[in-house]
């Protein structure tokens, strides 16, 4: 199935073990902090973290991460308004 492609903002980004790698700390819908390592070039500058958009509920939805996953959730659920509108 293909999904829609989107960008989590409102993230902090630091600087991984690797040249090539970024930290991400993101905040789910609930509350929640979750981070993950990441390729750099999955943050695009002004937009925030590549993300594919798997489902809308209302305010949140339920994205993955392209490219990788948080530590420890595959899945996450964000409200609407953490998504860049493009």
């Amino acid at each position: 199935m293909d999904y829609k492609l989107g960008y989590l903002q409102n993230i902090e980004v630091k600087k991984g073990m690797f040249p090539e790698e970024r930290t991400v700390i993101a905040t789910t819908y609930g509350g929640g902090v979750v981070s993950g390592f990441f390729h750099k070039n999955l943050i695009v500058k002004g937009k925030g973290l590549e993300v594919y958009l798997l489902e809308r509920k209302e305010d949140r939805v339920l994205i993955k991460p392209r490219g990788g996953e948080f530590l420890n959730h595959k899945r996450i659920l964000v409200s609407k308004n953490n998504l860049h509108k493009s």
